[in-house]
């Protein structure tokens, strides 16, 4: 499994990060003079040498307290220095809950925080750093990437995490670090490339927006599978499908009812029949979706 580092005191080399293995590293931003924040000269010495570099903003432990106006402005200083520093402007910043959250009213704080910080940045640019509980209520409606720590976590892990940062340790170029599982290819790093979209019509992904009921077609061409992926926590709500069979001139409509009235953000493969070259998806969705054949 690839690790990741994050530190708040000194510096390893880009060089080092590297040579130990670890794929990248989670660093301070939007505090500028403070000795755990990422400079300029740092993130170009780690983009030179490879590594991955992540960005999370954390002024002190109860920066949520304040909620939606201080996850704003939150966000506006995170994003000013990570400007400063050359980080891309598409890439996400989590924004760090570094206590044990109890209370009904502390867990509203927090969303109401990373809602603020959401309003500035873009839904898709927000991440949170938490316990298990945080990110299992904030990843999919407040924020888009979640970074769990083992600390108060009371060890449960949760599935919409991108990172997991560990109890412990290591050293690496001379300084103590966190350490961190990836757990997913996009874990908000600044050089990470989606993959390349399909030209071909068997292999074309289709992207879906958001609405209350629309149609969708996905091409299969002979493909038997249907899958569909949103964002962890979201959900897209199959109300028909039926495949689509070439037939002289008028195409034919083949229903699918095994597949209807799904309600997930991860399905799982939905079998189509044979001699479908296209899927007809009538759905409901609060957030884009990709669909494809495979």
């Amino acid at each position: 499994m690839a690790t990741v580092l994050d530190y708040s005191s000194g510096r390893p080399s880009g060089a080092a990060v590297a040579d130990a293995g670890h794929a990248g590293v989670v660093r301070y931003i939007g505090t500028p003079g403070r000795t755990k924040n990422l400079t300029p000269a740092e993130y170009a010495d780690m983009a030179r040498n490879g590594v991955g570099v992540a960005l999370v903003y954390e002024n002190h432990a109860g920066d949520a307290a304040g909620g939606c106006p201080a996850g704003a402005a939150a966000a506006r200083a995170a994003r000013a220095d990570a400007d400063a520093c050359g980080f891309p402007a598409d890439r996400p910043i989590y924004f760090a809950i570094d206590s044990d959250q109890v209370t009904p009213g502390q867990f509203a704080a927090v969303m109401a925080y990373l809602d603020g910080a959401a309003s500035v940045l873009g839904y898709d640019r927000t991440g949170v750093y938490g316990e298990f509980d945080v990110i299992e209520q904030a990843v999919g409606e407040h924020a888009r990437y979640g970074w769990q720590t083992a600390a108060w976590s009371r060890g449960k892990r949760s599935a919409k995490a991108a990172l997991y940062q560990r109890i412990g340790t290591v050293r690496v170029g001379g300084v103590d670090c966190d350490l961190n599982d990836v757990l997913a290819e996009d874990w908000g790093q600044h050089n990470h490339t989606a993959p390349a979209a399909s030209t071909t019509e068997d292999d074309m992904a289709v992207v879906a927006e958001p609405t209350d009921d629309d149609f969708v077609s996905v091409p299969c061409n002979g493909k038997r599978n249907l899958f569909i992926s949103t964002h962890y926590g979201r959900r897209v709500q199959i109300l028909g499908l039926s495949g689509i069979c070439d037939s002289g001139a008028d195409p034919q409509y083949k229903p699918i009812p095994a597949a209807q009235f799904i309600d997930s953000d991860r399905p799982g493969a939905i079998a189509v029949p044979d001699g479908v070259r296209c899927v007809s998806l009538r759905y409901k969705a609060d957030h884009k979706f990709t669909a494809w054949c495979a």
